[in-house]
């Protein structure tokens, strides 16, 4: 059994766009997705609201936006990081008898 713990709670809002868009490229994802892709994060504009107040928009630099394809777009953003971790050989194999 193989196991690793990272702390992911904040994760989603850390991703670069940027190198976001690179790896899916890399991947072979239709460069014409990946345009849209970074027409719609490069141009997204948040609002925060507090009670009944709401704050003049800002630009946001990182993160995946919430969603069906959030999962996806992280998954990928780690995938070499993961791989990493399995093969770096660090860890300890425990062998049950019965």
């Amino acid at each position: 059994m193989f196991s690793c713990f990272v702390d992911f709670q904040k994760a989603f809002d850390k991703v670069n766009y940027w190198k976001l868009f690179s790896k899916l490229l890399d991947d072979g994802v239709d460069d014409k997705i990946v345009r849209i892709l970074a027409l719609w994060y490069n141009n997204q504009v948040c609002f925060v609201r507090w009670k009944d107040v709401v704050s003049s928009g800002f630009r946001m630099g990182n993160g995946t936006r919430l969603g069906v394809l959030s999962p996806y777009l992280f998954s990928r953003y780690i995938r070499d990081l993961l791989h990493d971790v399995v093969n770096s050989g660090v860890g300890c194999l425990l062998a049950i008898s019965v």
